[in-house]
């Protein structure tokens, strides 16, 4: 068998492979795969797989010195439940922000008691009997 060029095949090519794989009753291109690969190459193939491997490569010890792990029903164990990471660094701001709040809630009273002190002190104030909640102003009686 000759190898040659499959790459630049011209027509007189084409024509002997296509010739040549009807002689032999297969495709064309089978041929060209034979004419690629030589016949030793492809035997010696063939032989390496029909012999086993004579001795284990693997530094991995046979699996046969294991005891067989029980054959079980596929149900595993789920995980167990648990917050995700990272969220310790979010409830510490979260927490953070809190203080911050209530301490400006807290300051915030200061103030409003502050002030509202000043102008219960204030002489020029002036002083009424009126009352927007009074039983009478509402329409109720006492004798009911």
């Amino acid at each position: 068998m000759v190898r040659r060029d499959l790459t630049s095949e011209t027509a007189e090519d084409k024509s002997n492979i296509e010739a040549e794989a009807r002689a032999r009753g297969i495709d064309p291109y089978k041929v060209r795969a034979s004419k690629a690969v030589g016949d030793r190459l492809v035997a010696n193939l063939v032989s390496d797989f029909r012999r086993p491997i004579s001795q284990s490569t693997s530094m991995i010890p046979p699996r046969s010195a294991e005891p067989p792990s029980p054959k079980g029903s596929g149900w595993i164990d789920s995980a167990p439940v648990k917050p995700p990471s990272g969220v310790d660094y979010v409830d510490r701001l979260c927490e953070a922000q809190s203080r911050a709040d209530r301490a400006a809630a807290v300051r915030q009273k200061i103030e409003i008691e502050w002030i509202e002190a000043h102008f219960r002190r204030d002489p020029y104030r002036a002083a009424t009997e009126y009352s927007p909640f009074d039983k009478k102003r509402l329409g109720h009686d006492d004798e009911e």
